[in-house]
């Protein structure tokens, strides 16, 4: 197991891959072996943004794992949907 920083930034799209810099927020998440959840929530219609210098499996709310989760890349921002009043979940791939 080793642990990485993830950043984690949800907000509403200003345009098509681009969130909105005046409302979105962003916080960061210790990643490892094992479900992570980030400290903020997604409101209505919003995504997430997720970058994270080692690759990493992402998810709207529940147990992250590499069957349900999203993988994004090592060191590439990548977008995930979220459902309303959901974290986002993490774990190492």
């Amino acid at each position: 197991d080793h642990m990485a920083t993830a950043y984690v930034s949800i907000g509403p799209l200003k345009v098509p891959g681009i969130l909105d810099g005046e409302i979105s927020r962003s916080a960061t998440v210790s990643t490892s072996g094992t479900s992570a959840l980030s400290s903020i929530t997604a409101g209505a219609s919003e995504v997430a943004i997720v970058f994270c210098q080692t690759a990493v499996y992402a998810r709207s709310g529940g147990t992250a794992t590499a069957a349900t989760s999203v993988f994004c890349p090592a060191g590439v921002p990548t977008a995930i949907g979220m459902t309303q009043g959901d974290a986002v979940a993490l774990i190492d791939a």
